[in-house]
């Protein structure tokens, strides 16, 4: 077959095209490959679960930590030595998680992550500390943690997740340490005043035995002095036995007087003492209380500050997602930019080459229609080669086959090209540089 410059140019821009089409092809296909990873990507979101297992306000390690997501095993992990686990949960599900560990009460919280299907979307963050108490503690009532989830999070409406405050549980679970210490110190204290009161009974009642003694050992005395007087012969006998006995009554009044101021002494002593005891116990139960609302105040700013810790931890968290979803729209949005930037170049270069071809076909045609006719007895035959040009599209690349006969000669140029934009040449199979292929081929193709 013979070549024409008209058909030549028919089959390169021919070419052109099917270039053209399938670079707008693959185009096409990357966009739309694009937009549904987004979709996938924007569809399904998930939660970031921060927490630390605590014990006496340090960290504890080997807690066991199960997870079940919808009623099904989902995850276990063991605490290491900071206490710290992390969890990776998707939304719409419900999860329970369930905490033990040696030695200490067993627990749940509960998980509710089903949202509205256009919050699918979200990736929010939620960190807490778990504190572990032993069965005997005095600081919570362990027997509530048996069989009520000690925590119920579920969506907040906006991005996030936050603790259910319809949820009853914390109001009654802390034990009031100051309640606690005052009713301790009141039965110290009544124990102690029974056991005082105790005492004074006995030391009465011995007091009494002894007074009732010194009464009739005193009696016995007096009757013996009188019966001397009675029974006195003479009256110097009967007086000094009515002297003595003057005596022993004055000795008996002296006596009487003495035991009952220091029985008064004794009470105003008792009762002094009692009151110093009263005084000493109240101090001591309003230090013990002013102790315990110290440790409970120290114990609430601890958990402020962790929980301001916390949430600044995760904002700042949410921070760095935001930047990097938003680098990553900026990212997509300048390769959307570059691909029509390079399609619309293309065109360009397409329309530019149209332009110039039909430029020179337009001259050509001119100059073809302003020369002079040639007598036909000066025509030389040439032998021109027939060139066949086939061009084969693939889902990787795109092959064209040059085929040149001429007589017994025959040649075939192969020109592979992959949308990645690597291309190679070749000659009867075997490969050669870019200069070598379009250098030969001018020689058969004129343009």
């Amino acid at each position: 077959m013979k070549f024409s410059p008209d058909k030549n140019f028919q089959q390169a821009s021919k070419a052109t095209n099917l270039l053209f089409v399938c670079m707008k092809r693959r185009v096409l296909l990357l966009f739309i490959l694009s937009l549904s990873f987004l979709s996938i990507l924007s569809a399904q979101g998930d939660m970031r679960f921060f927490g630390t297992a605590t014990k006496d306000s340090h960290p504890l390690a080997g807690a066991t930590v199960k997870v079940t997501c919808d009623g099904h095993d989902y995850k276990t992990i063991t605490t290491g030595k900071n206490g710290k686990f992390k969890f990776d949960f998707d939304l719409a599900h419900q999860y329970k998680i369930s905490f033990s560990a040696p030695g200490c009460i067993d627990m749940f919280m509960l998980l509710d992550l089903r949202v509205p299907q256009e919050k699918m979307g979200i990736f929010p963050d939620y960190a807490t500390e778990i504190p572990f108490f032993e069965p005997s503690s005095k600081a919570v009532r362990v027997g509530k943690y048996k069989d009520q989830a000690f925590a119920k999070v579920i969506f907040d409406g906006k991005e996030g997740f936050k603790d259910d405050p319809n949820y009853k549980f914390t109001e009654d679970v802390v034990i009031d340490q100051g309640e606690e210490l005052r009713k301790q110190a009141a039965i110290a204290a009544a124990a102690e005043e029974q056991k005082a009161k105790e005492a004074a009974d006995k030391k009465a009642k011995e007091d009494a035995l002894a007074e009732e003694a010194r009464k009739a050992k005193e009696a016995a005395e007096q009757k013996a002095l009188e019966e001397a007087v009675s029974k006195a012969k003479d009256d110097d006998s009967r007086k000094k036995a009515e002297e003595a006995l003057k005596a022993k009554q004055e000795e008996t009044m002296e006596s009487d007087a003495q035991r009952l101021e220091k029985e008064k002494q004794e009470k105003v002593a008792l009762e002094k003492k009692n009151k110093g005891i009263k005084t000493q116990y109240e101090n001591d139960l309003l230090k013990m209380v002013a102790e315990s609302e110290k440790k409970a105040n120290l114990q609430k700013y601890n958990s402020m500050k962790s929980e301001a810790e916390s949430r600044s931890v995760i904002q700042s968290m949410r921070r760095d997602a935001e930047l990097k979803a938003n680098a990553e729209l900026l990212r997509q949005q300048q390769k959307e930019k570059a691909a029509k930037t390079l399609v619309n170049q293309q065109m360009k270069m397409n329309q530019m080459k149209k332009l110039v071809e039909a430029a020179a076909l337009t001259e050509r045609t001119i100059k073809i229609s302003t020369e002079p006719a040639k007598d036909p007895a000066t025509y030389s035959h040439v032998s021109e080669p027939n060139v066949v040009v086939a061009v084969t599209e693939g889902v990787l690349s795109d092959i064209r086959n040059t085929i040149i006969t001429d007589g017994a000669f025959h040649v075939n140029y192969k020109e592979e090209k992959y949308f990645w934009g690597s291309t190679y040449y070749y000659k009867d199979n075997k490969e050669i540089d870019e200069t070598t292929y379009h250098t030969e081929l001018k020689k058969y193709v004129h343009k």
